[in-house]
C-alpha cells in the first residue's frame, strides 16, 4: 500500500491531525447523466456536511465506498491516509463523522460529531436501529460524564429532526436486513420506520442494496444540496427512480440466454441464465448490471452468483438463498426440470407473479 515504510508514532501523528480536522476525504467519479455537471456534482460534495451514523450492520456499505477509491495509476488508498493523492483537491467527500473511514477515536471523534451536529448537515445511517432494551445492543461513544454509553437509537433521535435530509444506506437501514432477520431478537427498526414512529419530520430517501453502491448515495446527495429536495424523484418505497425504476432481469447481459431457454445448472458458470438456480433479478430493482461494483468490476451475475434481491424489502427472509424459487413455493402445476418453452413460460409467469407481489407491497408501505 505505502511506497515507504512509516513508523507507528509518525502514523498515529497524521491520522490525529487529519481527525482533528472532523473530515475524511473520499474520491469517486460517477455517471452524473444530465442531472448535474461534473463541477456541480464536486462543488456540492466538497461543501456537504455529512455525518454518517453506523448501526446494527456489517459495515458492508463503508468497505463498498473504500472499494470505489479510483485513481488508476497516479495514487492508491495509501496516498490518500497520507494525504499525498493529488486528485483530492477536486474531488472529495466532506464526511465530519464516519466510524470505520476516519482517524480519530475516543473524545476527538465524538467532539468532531457534536461540531458537525450545530450546522447544516446531511445524515446517512448504515445499518438498522436496535430498539429492544432502549436500544442497549448498538452503543458509539460515551456520555459527557463518561458513566454510560450512548446508544445508536439515542444518537439517531438527537440528529434526525436537525438534518437536511436523512439517506438510510443499505438493505439493513432501509429494510432492517440481516439484522432484522427473523426472530429479530434485538428489536431492529429500519430508519424510514423509525423516524415515523419518532414522528421526526426529516425526510428519508432509502438506499438500499447489500452493500450500497456509492453513486447511489453521492449522486442523489449533491442533487439535494444543488437543486433541492423536489429534484430527487422517489418510488413508493423512498427509493431514487433514477436508480431503482427498472429490475436487473430486465437489464441483465444474459436475459437473451432467458429468453431462449439456455439455463446453467451450475454456479460459477460463465454462460446460461441463472434463474434456475434461484437468481430472483425479475423481482430485484436496480440498475447493477450497468453500475457494478469494486472499481467497476463486477456485479453478482457477473461473478457467477444468482441475484438475492437485496434491493426489496423482503430481503433475506425471502427463501433460502440460491434455491430455484418455483421449487421452494411448491408451485406444482409447472415442471421445474424443463427448460426450452415450458421453463421459458414458467420464468415468465413466475415474473409476473412476483411484480404483482411487489406492487402490493409497494402500496401497502406508502400507506
Amino acid at each position: 500500500m505505502f511506497e515507504k515504510e512509516i513508523s507507528r508514532r509518525d502514523f498515529t501523528k497524521i491520522m490525529g491531525s487529519a481527525a482533528a480536522l472532523g473530515t475524511v476525504a473520499y474520491y469517486a467519479l460517477p455517471s452524473f447523466g444530465s442531472l448535474l455537471t461534473e463541477e456541480e456534482y464536486a462543488a456540492a460534495l466538497k461543501t456537504a456536511n455529512i455525518i454518517w451514523i453506523q448501526a446494527s450492520g456489517c459495515s458492508g456499505c463503508s468497505v463498498s465506498a473504500l472499494n470505489y477509491f479510483n485513481f488508476g495509476n497516479q495514487s492508491n488508498i495509501g496516498d490518500v491516509v497520507l494525504g499525498n493523492a493529488p486528485e483530492l483537491a477536486d474531488n472529495f467527500v466532506n464526511f465530519r463523522f464516519q466510524p470505520t473511514l476516519m482517524a480519530g477515536q475516543g473524545y476527538v471523534a465524538m467532539e468532531s460529531l457534536r461540531q458537525a451536529a450545530k450546522g447544516s448537515f446531511i445524515l446517512v445511517i448504515e445499518g438498522g436501529i436496535a430498539t429492544k432494551d432502549a436500544g442497549f445492543y448498538a452503543e458509539v461513544g460515551m456520555n459527557n460524564d463518561n458513566t454510560h454509553g450512548i446508544t445508536i437509537k439515542e444518537h439517531i433521535e438527537e440528529l434526525a429532526p436537525k438534518a437536511t435530509a436523512i439517506f438510510a444506506l443499505g438493505s439493513c437501514a432501509t429494510w432492517g436486513g440481516v439484522p432484522a432477520g427473523k426472530p429479530n431478537p434485538t428489536g431492529i427498526q429500519n430508519v424510514m420506520d423509525f423516524v415515523k414512529d419518532q414522528n421526526i419530520k426529516t425526510p428519508v430517501i432509502n438506499i438500499p442494496g447489500c452493500p450500497s453502491h456509492p453513486d447511489w448515495l453521492l449522486l442523489p446527495i449533491a442533487i439535494v444540496l444543488t437543486k433541492g429536495l423536489d429534484a430527487l424523484e422517489l418510488d413508493n418505497l423512498l427509493r431514487p427512480k433514477m436508480f431503482f425504476s427498472q429490475t436487473c432481469h430486465d437489464q441483465c447481459p444474459r436475459r437473451g440466454q432467458f429468453e431462449g431457454a439456455k439455463f446453467s445448472t451450475t454456479l460459477s458458470n460463465g454462460d446460461g441464465c441463472l434463474y434456475l438456480l434461484g437468481c430472483r433479478a425479475p423481482e430485484a430493482h436496480g440498475d447493477c448490471p450497468h453500475r457494478t461494483w469494486n472499481g467497476k468490476g463486477r456485479w453478482c451475475v457477473d461473478a457467477g452468483g444468482p441475484c438475492v434481491a437485496c434491493t426489496e424489502p423482503s430481503f433475506p427472509d425471502n427463501g433460502p438463498l440460491y434455491l430455484n424459487m418455483l421449487m421452494w413455493n411448491h408451485m406444482n402445476t409447472v415442471a421445474i426440470g424443463l427448460l426450452g418453452t415450458a421453463a421459458v413460460g414458467v420464468g415468465t409467469g413466475y415474473i409476473a407473479y412476483k411484480r404483482q407481489q411487489n406492487k402490493k407491497k409497494a402500496q401497502k408501505a406508502a400507506k
